[in-house]
């Protein structure tokens, strides 16, 4: 067996297995062959049933599951509760639970989709000290306006809206994470109120000025789509927020972006008991918010969606990415 020293790692819980499992099965086919990452998905509070169903995934296909032991934060802590996941802080402990001997990763959240080519993302070398991330939705002028938001970045210590960004999708060597992965952990325990999404926050604190900017196209998060279609052709899709097209029929997620889990549960049933839809109740919830999200967005002002149109282009245009 031919020996690399690039990994690609998801961290999950129960909630999120089965789009995990989607999305290593699409990481798979682009790094198989030729061979140039190695695939490991990290466990966290997740059941023996739900170990075995991932089990009987993973190893035909050489994907490595490992078991994590749940993170135990003292009472002083807070942990803001939204759709994000305790298991989101795993992420920071991942060198824990794979081989040294993958000196490059690349980390993924497991709600995203592969909808292109990530080859120039898994063969990319982040200089040391680094991490490599896209910007969130923060960039957008309109967005750093909002009061809450600039307070929020000025309180980790950002002045420029552009240098926030999304921890959904990194890379960065494994050294980097062994030194500067347990100062994120640490500055989030200290300022876990402030830190309202979790590691992100704290990873955007502690990494400010030490970051190779990736393009929007490999972390395509849903405030993209939300407000309005840019004509793009995203390589990741990460579907952020509540409304998640594996638990939820309406928009703005389109066939295209429920197929893969309807798929895959037909071609895995012994899945089937991963899928955790939303009740019709809870869809008719999230339908409202959708709704009422895009008459604030776009219906109330349609110039808008227009303005961020040529903002994402001019951004794209203009940024140098160190992946494009």
């Amino acid at each position: 067996m031919t020996l690399v020293d690039r990994a690609v790692v998801f961290v999950s819980d129960s909630k999120f297995l089965l789009p995990t499992l989607v999305a290593a099965s699409q990481v798979d086919v682009q790094v198989r062959s030729p061979r140039i990452a190695d695939i490991f998905i990290i466990l966290m509070a997740v059941s023996e049933k739900e170990r075995a169903i991932v089990r009987r995934f993973a190893e035909p296909l050489g994907i490595t599951a490992v078991d994590a032991p749940d993170i135990v934060l003292n009472e002083s802590v807070q942990f803001n509760r939204t759709h994000v996941p305790f298991a989101t802080l795993g992420r920071l402990f991942l060198c824990n639970y794979i081989p040294a001997t993958y000196e490059n990763i690349v980390y993924l959240d497991g709600d995203i989709r592969i909808a292109g080519d990530i080859t120039p993302l898994v063969k990319h070398t982040v200089r040391p000290d680094y991490i490599l991330a896209a910007n969130d939705k923060h960039w957008n002028p309109a967005v750093w306006l909002l009061g809450k938001h600039r307070r929020y970045l000025r309180d980790l210590g950002l002045a420029d809206p552009q240098n926030y960004f999304n921890a959904g999708v990194l890379a960065f060597k494994r050294a980097t994470w062994e030194e500067w992965a347990p100062k994120v952990f640490a500055y989030f325990v200290a300022n876990s109120k402030l830190a309202q999404f979790h590691d992100q926050s704290a990873l955007n604190h502690v990494f400010m000025n030490r970051r190779e900017v990736l393009s929007p196209l490999y972390n395509y998060i849903s405030p993209y789509k939300l407000a309005g279609e840019f004509g793009l052709e995203p390589r990741i899709i990460h579907y952020t927020g509540g409304l998640k097209p594996w638990q939820y029929d309406g928009p703005p997620w389109s066939e295209a972006d429920r197929r893969p889990y309807h798929e895959f549960l037909s071609a895995h049933p012994y899945a089937a008991s991963l899928e955790a839809r939303k009740s019709a109740h809870e869809q008719a919830a999230m339908m409202a918010f959708y709704r009422r999200h895009q008459f604030l967005l776009c219906d109330l002002l349609p110039i808008l969606p227009v303005l961020r149109r040529k903002r994402m282009r001019r951004y794209l245009k203009r940024h140098n990415f160190a992946v494009g």
